[in-house]
C-alpha cells in the first residue's frame, strides 16, 4: 500500500472523528459495511476509489483537481467529461 493512499484514508478517519461521525453513520450514508469501514480506517485494506469517494461524501469532504500550471480550465474539462459519459450511458 502506498503511503499516499494511507494518508488520504487516515485524513478521512480523522475528519470523521473530529466531526463526531461514527462508522455506523458512515455506513448508513455510504452503503459500505461498518466492518469494511473499520478495515479501511485501520489501514488493513484500502478502499477502491469508488468506496473512498462514498466515504468522503458521507464525512462531508469534497475533492477537486488543480492544474499545477494553471493553464487548463478544469471546470471545462469536467463538463466535457460529464458530457462524454452521459452519451455513453
Amino acid at each position: 500500500m502506498k503511503v499516499e493512499s494511507k494518508a488520504f484514508v487516515t485524513m478521512l478517519r480523522l475528519i470523521a472523528e473530529r466531526k463526531g461521525i461514527t462508522n455506523y453513520q458512515i455506513s448508513k450514508e455510504s452503503g459500505i459495511s461498518q466492518t469494511n469501514i473499520a478495515l479501511y480506517f485501520n489501514l488493513t485494506t484500502m478502499p477502491s476509489l469508488e468506496k473512498f469517494l462514498l466515504i468522503a461524501k458521507a464525512v462531508g469532504v469534497n475533492f477537486f483537481f488543480e492544474d499545477k500550471d494553471s493553464k487548463t480550465d478544469l471546470s471545462e474539462i469536467f463538463n466535457e467529461a460529464m458530457d462524454k459519459l452521459s452519451k455513453r450511458e
